[in-house]
Formats: C-alpha cells, structure tokens, sequence
C-alpha cells in the first residue's frame, strides 16, 4: 500500500499589530549640511526641454522681484532731472533729461531714438520747431517741467534763441502732487465724465505752469 503524504498545513492568517502601520525609520544623513541646499534644486537642463505648464516653479521663482531704487544709475542713465539743474547749465540738463527719457524708451518699449550729441541737441530741436512753424503757421516750443522738492522748475526751449529757465516755488513738491492726483481722479472717473469738477486743478496747474510762460510763448 503507497503512503499518503502528509497534507501541507494551511498558512496561518497573521493578525496585524501596531508596528505594521509605522512608517519605515530613516537614518539621518551624516552630514545633512552638504546637500541640504541641493535637495530642492531643479536641474535646468532637464526642465527646460518640459513644457512651461508641468514645470514646477522653484522657491526662488516665487520672491517677488526687489526694484533697485537707484537702478537708474547702475544701468547707465545721468542723474535725474532735478540733481541735472544743479549744475547750472541749461543745455547740458536738456541733454540729460532726453538721455533718461531715450532709456526708457529703449528699456519698456523696445526703441531707442538717436540721440544728438549734447552741443547740437538744442540747435536740432530748434530747426525741428522752426520747421512746425513754416508748415502750420503755429509757434511752437518744447517745454519741460522739473518736480523738485522746495520748487517746479520750468524750461522752455522756443524756435530761437536761449532756452528759457523759471523756478515756481509756490509748487513745490508738497504743494503740486495732492493737485496732480485730484486732476488724475477727476478724469479718470468714470461716474464724472460729463461734470467739471476737474476744473479747479487743471486750472491751479495752468497756472504754475503755462501761465509762467505766456510772455514767451
């Protein structure tokens, strides 16, 4: 008679215990200050070839972006309009004034004008302006308008002649942004389109400004 073989005995069922929920122990790093900056670098050179919209930004990306208040130097521009006419010559604070606007020009819209140099700049702007009066009968002149602390300081520069210099300290800076802001609100307000109530500003404006150089317009 051939034996049987003995019957395997089932596996038993294991009931779980407390330590079978734990999370797997983790031996520290040795050196953890080694690679601690490296754990949440992003390789470029992998990430660039991704398309813009699965690349996960890095905490630097989320910094909001710090405004040099002084970029204006480092970036090559004279020093502003203001510190310009300390020096006491009109030309050479034209010149810096378009110097400034042909950066910002070339910096936010992408187009840089040729500048003239700084001896011939007011002789060209002159021929320009002598040029607009043959053609439509009207004088014209470019006139510049200075925000300094104690003064408004104006310059006019007509069809010929000397450009033109006057110093409003009744505007100072104190004095004129509270009535710039009241006409900016006034007519960017939707609800006081059809009323006048931007008059009152526009004509103080007026006043520190053209109305200096009605004689010479």
């Amino acid at each position: 008679m051939t034996p049987t073989p003995a019957a395997t005995p089932a596996p038993q069922s294991k009931t779980p215990d407390s330590e079978d929920f734990q999370l797997p122990k983790i031996p520290p790093l040795a050196n953890p200050d080694i690679i601690s900056d490296r754990i949440l670098t992003i390789d470029r050179s992998i990430t660039s070839q991704l398309p813009p919209s699965i690349v996960a930004s890095s905490p630097e990306s989320k910094q909001p972006r710090t405004v040099n208040p002084i970029s204006n130097l480092v970036l090559g521009y004279t020093p502003p309009p203001d510190r310009l006419l300390e020096e006491k010559n009109l030309g050479k604070t034209i010149w810096g004034i378009e110097t400034i606007r042909n950066q910002e020009f070339g910096e936010y819209l992408g187009v840089k004008g040729q500048l003239p140099e700084q001896n011939v700049l007011i002789s060209q702007f002159q021929q320009t302006l002598q040029t607009i009066q043959q053609k439509t009968g009207k004088r014209s002149g470019i006139i510049y308008l200075i925000s300094r602390d104690e003064q408004l300081e104006i310059i006019l520069v007509p069809p010929v002649g000397q450009p033109i210099h006057y110093s409003v300290t009744a505007a100072n800076r104190a004095a004129l942004f509270p009535v710039v802001k009241k006409l900016r609100d006034e007519i960017t307000n939707p609800i006081k389109l059809k009323n006048t109530s931007y008059l009152a500003a526009a004509q103080q404006l007026y006043k520190w400004s053209i109305a200096t150089l009605e004689k010479n317009l």
